[in-house]
């Protein structure tokens, strides 16, 4: 199975981190972490809701590792093939590097560059990453988008709110590529099945 290690601009997407998250409980991929990206995810998380409990902060990071497994990314130097023009982002390669992951998953590609002949991974922004799931997989892409769809089903009974509109969401969160994929998964669905039985992990 590939290994995708995610930065952290990804994982503060709730919709993104959500949809990574169904994908690797669907065997699409093994995803890898670190503890520099997790410490990152709270100092954002906090910096960004200073009113969250601990529970919202601290309570997300374990779920996120809980669902992510043990497969987290040790040991590795601040070395590497590519050409870093952050210097903040060089654990990024380096954890890429030790860990020999197949794709980096970032939206800030400026930040490195690998090298194309001696670096073991491909960066790859969310949008593109996603793209190449729903190409090579598309029916574990669908699995996932459902398992999705189901969980807010449940709560739009419970609460009486309206189900999201994902495709605007996925633009929204920086994937119109993948926002196009999502429609014609959604179109395919039996809306009204879904309700009545919504779909789970």
């Amino acid at each position: 199975m590939q290994r995708v290690l995610f930065d952290t601009n990804i994982l503060m997407s709730r919709l993104l981190r959500d949809t990574m998250v169904h994908l690797s409980m669907c065997n699409a991929f093994q995803p890898m972490w670190t503890e520099d990206i997790m410490a990152e995810l709270v100092y954002r998380l906090r910096r960004d809701h200073p009113d969250w409990n601990e529970q919202q902060i601290g309570g997300l990071r374990r779920k996120l590792i809980g669902a992510f497994g043990t497969a987290a990314i040790t040991g590795y130097s601040i070395a590497g093939h590519a050409e870093i023009r952050d210097p903040n982002d060089a654990h990024l390669d380096a954890a890429a590097e030790h860990g020999e992951v197949d794709y980096l998953v970032s939206d800030d590609k400026r930040a490195l560059r690998p090298d194309p002949h001696r670096s073991c991974y491909e960066l790859y922004s969310a949008d593109d990453f996603l793209v190449l799931c729903d190409d090579s997989m598309p029916e574990r892409v669908s699995k996932a988008l459902l398992n999705n769809l189901g969980f807010h089903v449940k709560q739009a009974k419970e609460t009486g709110k309206e189900l999201p509109h994902f495709p605007e969401r996925y633009e929204a969160a920086g994937a119109p590529k993948f926002a196009e994929r999502v429609r014609k998964h959604l179109q395919s669905f039996n809306m009204t099945e879904v309700w009545k039985n919504p779909p789970s992990i």
